[in-house]
């Protein structure tokens, strides 16, 4: 199994892509970016990867300039454009941006980890892409699973034993669960802070990329930015080890 074409696959399921559809929260550091950065968001050249549903171009179309989405999900994109018709709205992967030329674009966004379901090499490429398409001095915001979580490589349990038929259903749901985990742990990578593993994530069907901070900076330090701001799951900026955040929010501007 390519564990990377598995998470594509699992993003075309007709669960994955009915949560996405309906999903339309900003997240609590969502709202620190949007307030921090709203200067350079507004009026600007924005593309955004990660797509899903449309959540993000329900609140980042209005500010730019122009606007383009992008998902790697067919499914996905069709969902987007029931929401949001009219927009931009493009099937595209993140590892080949070759569709835009050189400093096409003022922000990039890659918003809710879309970045983490990649293995690692094309993380990198996709760090590379951004890279390319932004013009000097522009933005790339994005968020990454922390691994320095306190749950991180864990499997959750069904709960309190109770004699309920909600909790047998948990129970029920839970040994599924698990019996994927195991098949999908056998794909598990470890680097330098960071790793790739299986996580609850859309049921146990994906490997997720989890990163701690410092691995990140580096990362991008040495795909060509400068890391500015990261922000904690409640909205909160960063300040040491983050043992709450299952993930982060990071902005950097391009070098």
């Amino acid at each position: 199994m390519d564990p990377a074409a598995a998470n594509q696959a699992a993003y075309e399921d007709d669960d994955a892509v009915g949560f996405y559809r309906s999903y339309a929260e900003i997240q609590p550091p969502e709202r620190a970016w949007l307030r921090d950065q709203r200067a350079e968001l507004t009026g600007s050249r924005l593309l955004d990867l990660g797509v899903g549903g449309g959540r993000t171009t329900a609140f980042l179309e209005p500010l730019a300039a122009t606007y383009v989405g992008l998902d790697y999900s067919a499914a996905l994109v069709r969902a987007a454009r029931e929401r949001c018709p009219g927009v931009d709205l493009r099937l595209g992967d993140a590892r080949d941006l070759s569709a835009f030329g050189e400093a096409d674009f003022d922000v990039v966004v890659f918003s809710f980890n879309g970045l983490d379901y990649v293995d690692h090499d094309d993380r990198l490429r996709v760090l590379a892409e951004i890279h390319r398409v932004l013009g000097p001095g522009g933005l790339f915001i994005f968020a990454s699973h922390n691994r320095d979580w306190r749950r991180f490589d864990t499997m959750a349990g069904p709960g309190r034993p109770r004699l309920s038929r909600q909790w047998l259903g948990r129970l029920r749901r839970h040994l599924q669960h698990r019996r994927r985990h195991r098949q999908m742990r056998a794909f598990s990578v470890h680097g330098q802070g960071w790793s790739i593993v299986n996580d609850e994530a859309h049921d146990y069907r994906l490997m997720t990329y989890y990163i701690d901070k410092p691995a990140q900076d580096q990362q991008l330090v040495a795909a060509g930015f400068t890391p500015l701001a990261c922000y904690r799951l409640d909205g909160a900026g960063w300040h040491g080890t983050d043992r709450d955040s299952i993930y982060l929010n990071y902005v950097a501007r391009r070098g």
